[in-house]
């Protein structure tokens, strides 16, 4: 009786013993959960709004592309020597362009020499200018020509200086002139400096030859402005900048012009010859 009695003490007491060994053990777990749900709720682990929001990219604007309309009848030459690519600039229809090159004195970008010119046995040296304009502009006879004949790009450029003409002045293809000025008595013509030959004579006007070296072209005549015009109005200061080393400035350049000195046969003789 007493040995189970003993037995009996002895489970109650072991039953007692896991009893609190089970609760110790939840006990010692709870703080660990509880400083688990600490962590995951500090401001630090959280993610804040800014980070969980979509974040929505920026763009920079850029300028508009630079479009730029040429004048179909501007001289070849001008025309050849644009490089209006190299600055990403591109050509465009003009109702589309940015701004347009042609003949005018609004904002002069370059300057076209242009030369009043006769078959080379002419005689005669020079004119006035207002003789030449009188002719253009109120159909005034001259004494010297009858009739004017111009290409169709020379044509366009004195008419952006004098108008339509009223006297006898007359389009042709640039590569009938010569032999239309030769073969018709009385008919002069306008070219580009650049076509100038030997077979043509450039007559001074108001004393001002492009073949000169004293030549001022701020003063002569037939000096032609080519603008680079805004088509919306404003201002082409930037573009004209990054487009004028892109384009020739002027077809005449005064430092390839040459004087050469020729003697008549005569000259070689009586003095010189006893010289040489």
């Amino acid at each position: 009786m007493n040995k189970f009695k003993a037995l009996q003490n002895t489970l109650t007491a072991t039953l007692a013993a896991l009893f609190l060994l089970s609760a110790c053990g939840s006990l010692s777990s709870a703080p660990t959960n509880l400083a688990i749900t600490a962590t995951e709720n500090t401001p630090e682990n959280k993610p804040s709004q800014e980070a969980s929001d979509t974040v929505t990219p920026t763009h920079t604007p850029t300028s508009e592309a630079v479009s730029i309309y040429v004048d179909p009848d501007l001289p070849a030459a001008f025309k050849n020597s644009l490089q209006i690519n190299t600055i990403s600039f591109a050509t465009a229809e003009s109702e589309n362009a940015t701004a347009k090159l042609t003949f005018g004195v609004e904002f002069p970008i370059s300057t076209w020499i242009y030369a009043l010119v006769a078959p080379f046995p002419t005689v005669t040296d020079g004119i006035s200018g207002g003789e030449l304009q009188a002719f253009w502009q109120e159909a005034s006879p001259t004494v010297y020509f009858d009739r004017l004949i111009l290409g169709k790009s020379s044509y366009k450029a004195i008419e952006s200086l004098w108008g339509k003409p009223a006297g006898t002045v007359e389009v042709r293809a640039d590569a009938d002139l010569l032999n239309l000025a030769w073969n018709t008595p009385g008919t002069w013509a306008i070219i580009p400096f650049e076509e100038i030959q030997p077979r043509w004579k450039v007559i001074a006007v108001d004393e001002q030859s492009p073949l000169h070296k004293d030549f001022m072209p701020e003063s002569y005549p037939l000096t032609v402005p080519i603008s680079l015009v805004a088509i919306d109005g404003n201002s082409t200061d930037t573009i004209a900048e990054s487009l004028k080393p892109n384009l020739a400035q002027t077809n005449r350049d005064a430092d390839k012009l040459a004087t050469v000195i020729l003697s008549g046969v005569t000259a070689l003789v009586r003095g010189t010859a006893r010289e040489m």
